[in-house]
Order: C-alpha cells, then sequence, then structure tokens
C-alpha cells in the first residue's frame, strides 16, 4: 500500500481528488507501528532491559492491527461485562446493493436502519413472549441486543451490514415486585423471521422517505445524492465497491477476477422449510446460530466475530506477476475460491 498510495491519489485527483478524512486515514495507517513516527522507550528498573515500542495509529477504518485490538478488548468486554449466561442467538440482516453505498457513508441513515431492524427484532421477541408465556402484554417482557455494523464482505466489497446478538428469550419480572427471571423462547420459525424482515422493510422505505428517497424494486436508492455532488470520485469510488468493480489498473471498469476450483461449480443447498432465513425487498435475515450462554469461550468467539477487522492479512498474499490473491474464507457457490486484486 505505501509503494502504490501515492500513485492512487495522482489518479484520484485527477478525477476530483479525495476527502481530506481519507488521505489522513491511509497516511496514519502507513505511519502505523513505525518507530520514526513515535514510539515509547520502556525499560526494566530491576534487571535493566529495555524495548523501544513503536505508537499505533488507532485509526477505525481498515489497520489490521489497530482493529485487531480493538476486535479483542471489545470481546472480552462484552463476554465479560454485557452478555449474561443465558442462550443468545446470532441474527444477521443484510441489505439491497444500491442502500450498501448510500449507507456506507451516511452514518445517520445507517443508525436509522439498523436501527429501525434491532427495534423490530425486539418486539418480535415481545410478542412471542407474550404467546408463549401467556402474559398480559408485550410490556411484560424484556428482550435485549448488541448489535455490530460490518461495512465489508469477505470478498472486500462494500456490504454494510448487521450483526445482532440478541437474548433467544426474554426476561420477567416474578409478581409486582418480584426479581426479573430469564425465560426462555422456542427457536424462531421461517414465518417469525420473515415478519421482521417485512416489517423493517416497511420501516426502511418510510426512512428513506423521509430523506427524500426512495427504495426500487430493483433494490436501487432514488432520491438526491448530495455525495455525488459534494465528493464525484468518493461517490464513485463507494459504488465500485459495493458491486466489486476494480478502479484502478487494466481491469478499471470491470469485475474483479476470480479464481475458481477446477471441478467447477458447487451443488446450491436447498433450505429448509423450517429454517429461520428469509428475504423481503432486498432485506435478508439470517438466525440460524444460537449459542449456550454458559458457553462463555464459544460466547467470545462469536464476538470476536463480528468485530473482526475488515481485513485479514493472512488471506492475502502478492502473486509472481505482482498482483495480489484474496484467499475467500469459504468457496462460493459458483466455485470461486479467490480474488485478485490489480496492485496499482
Amino acid at each position: 500500500m505505501e509503494e502504490h498510495w501515492p500513485v492512487f491519489r495522482e489518479r484520484a485527483d485527477e478525477t476530483g481528488g479525495l476527502p481530506r478524512f481519507v488521505e489522513q486515514e491511509f497516511e496514519e495507517y502507513l505511519r502505523c507501528g513505525v518507530l520514526e513516527w513515535g514510539c515509547l522507550h520502556l525499560a526494566c528498573r530491576s534487571c535493566g532491559h529495555s524495548q523501544l515500542v513503536a505508537l499505533s495509529c488507532k485509526r477505525r477504518g481498515f489497520c489490521p492491527s489497530c482493529l485487531g485490538r480493538r476486535m479483542a478488548d471489545s470481546a472480552v468486554h462484552l463476554e465479560q461485562r454485557v452478555l449474561p449466561a443465558v442462550p443468545v442467538r446470532h441474527w444477521i440482516v443484510s441489505l439491497p446493493w444500491g442502500l450498501r453505498a448510500l449507507l456506507g457513508y451516511d452514518r445517520v441513515l445507517c443508525a436509522e436502519v439498523v436501527g429501525a431492524f434491532v427495534e423490530e427484532l425486539c418486539l418480535s421477541l415481545r410478542r412471542r413472549a407474550r404467546r408463549f408465556l401467556a402474559l398480559r402484554s408485550v410490556a411484560c417482557a424484556h428482550a435485549g441486543a448488541v448489535v455490530a455494523i460490518q461495512r465489508t464482505d469477505g470478498a472486500m466489497r462494500l456490504n454494510v451490514h448487521a450483526h445482532v446478538l440478541a437474548l433467544d428469550g426474554v426476561y420477567v419480572r416474578d409478581g409486582p415486585e418480584g426479581a426479573l427471571a430469564f425465560r426462555p423462547l422456542p427457536a424462531p420459525t421461517r414465518a417469525d423471521v420473515t415478519g421482521v424482515a417485512r416489517r423493517s422493510a416497511a420501516r426502511v422505505e418510510r426512512i428513506l422517505r423521509a430523506h427524500g428517497r426512495s427504495l426500487e424494486r430493483d433494490g436501487q436508492v432514488e432520491g438526491c445524492d448530495r455525495l455525488s455532488i459534494d465528493e464525484p470520485t468518493l461517490a464513485a469510488y463507494y459504488a465500485a465497491a459495493a458491486q466489486g468493480i476494480s478502479v484502478a489498473g487494466e481491469r478499471a471498469g470491470k469485475r474483479t477476477l476470480r479464481l475458481v476450483v477446477s471441478d467447477g461449480p458447487t451443488a446450491t443447498r436447498t433450505a429448509d422449510d423450517d429454517e429461520p432465513v428469509a428475504e423481503v425487498r432486498g432485506i435478508n435475515v439470517h438466525a440460524k446460530q444460537r449459542v449456550d450462554g454458559r458457553d462463555r469461550a464459544q460466547m467470545e468467539r462469536l464476538c470476536r466475530y463480528i468485530t473482526r477487522p475488515p481485513l485479514s492479512q493472512e488471506r492475502l498474499t502478492r502473486r509472481a506477476e505482482g498482483r495480489l490473491e484474496l484467499e475467500l474464507k469459504k468457496v462460493w457457490r459458483d466455485g470461486t475460491r479467490a480474488l485478485v486484486l490489480e496492485s496499482t
């Protein structure tokens, strides 16, 4: 990145340039862990051993080192101080392609969209609790959830989606003055998940209309786009990243080159009728994973997963011709096992 960053910035300047916050993110990352940009000299008063420790950039964009440390700290905090020892279900919500680029830079709209899904999820839990536990009102049931927003997918495309760790049940008060006690709920059915997806899609459409936009049937978002006017270069890069299109090099404007396994496409698995997955108007909801809250080691691993950095350097290698190969964590259904990225 240090080798090709100046050339990339010059090309961006030819089309209007990048915002200062983007350039600062790259520059701070390139200085991360480099002694000449700042360090601490630590010495032991007992034995005299000394060591230089380079300062980190502490950025939140893509620095694998800083985000890896943040992932570890967040996972320990969630496991030890936030999530109780009760069953937890992992919900994943993906959004229409046209909405991903928009939410990539509009953090206010992103917070409203993700917040709407979490509210509908918690409302669904309380309604199910009233039905299964014979409660007087949904207000008697108390749900809980932790949300982590991921900006990319395994192929490094801009894919704003949310991971939600929701209690797989509710807390109910034992008597008017009694303490809160946890009551587990049966696994959600496909109908339950479809209801969450449908109500979330309706709320997302209302949120977009309030912001002067609309969600079309093909998943595209129509309406005034201030970013395209104020920052045309950044807007073009966001759109290309969401579609998996290269913005530089020999494949500029084309899909990222893929490496496919020799035995061809894998068989497509058909989802069972009772699987807790659903898709409504491009709002895709997945709720298959459940973790026993007493297994704290597995809980911490799940927390690390939802707060992981966007890029794993262990999966990135340089090929003989100079391009970069990004190995996918899982082989895609069409047989794709890796992506080949231009280094310039």
